[in-house]
C-alpha cells in the first residue's frame, strides 16, 4: 500500500468516524521478510491469526486482545522469541529473494506463466 493510499484511507475514517482496521492474518509474524507485520501505518486495530498460531488484535484501546485467553498471550511470547532467535524474519526475506529469481526466469520463458505474485513465505 502506498503512503498516500494510507493518508486517503485515514482522512475518510476520520471524516466519517469510523476505525481504521487491518487485517494481516495471512502476513503476520514475519511471512512476508518485511517484519513482523508487513503494514507499518498506524491504525486503530491490526487484526491477526493464521500464521501467528495464535488470532487476536492489537488495538490502541486496548494493548492485547486475545478474546480473554491468557494461554494465548504466552504462547505468542514464544512464537515471537523463536522468531527474534532463530533469525527468521531475515531467513524469510533470502529465501523468497532465490524463488523470486527462479520465478524471474521462468516467467519470461512462457507465454502461460503471466504476473504471479511472490512475497515472502
Amino acid at each position: 500500500m502506498s503512503d498516500s493510499f494510507i493518508n486517503e484511507l485515514k482522512s475518510i475514517a476520520a471524516e466519517t468516524d469510523a476505525a481504521v482496521i487491518v487485517d494481516e492474518s495471512g502476513t503476520g509474524f514475519g511471512a512476508t521478510g518485511k517484519g513482523l507485520w508487513q503494514y507499518e501505518g498506524d491504525s486503530d486495530y491490526l487484526v491477526f491469526g493464521k500464521r501467528s498460531i495464535v488470532s487476536g488484535y492489537f488495538s490502541k484501546e486496548q494493548l492485547l486482545g486475545f478474546g480473554g485467553d491468557e494461554h494465548d498471550v504466552h504462547l505468542s511470547a514464544l512464537v515471537y522469541k523463536g522468531i527474534k532467535n532463530e533469525n527468521l524474519i531475515e531467513k524469510v526475506k533470502r529465501t523468497s529473494g532465490v524463488l523470486k529469481s527462479h520465478h524471474d526466469a521462468i516467467e519470461g520463458g512462457s507465454d502461460r506463466i503471466k504476473k504471479v505474485r511472490i512475497v515472502g513465505t
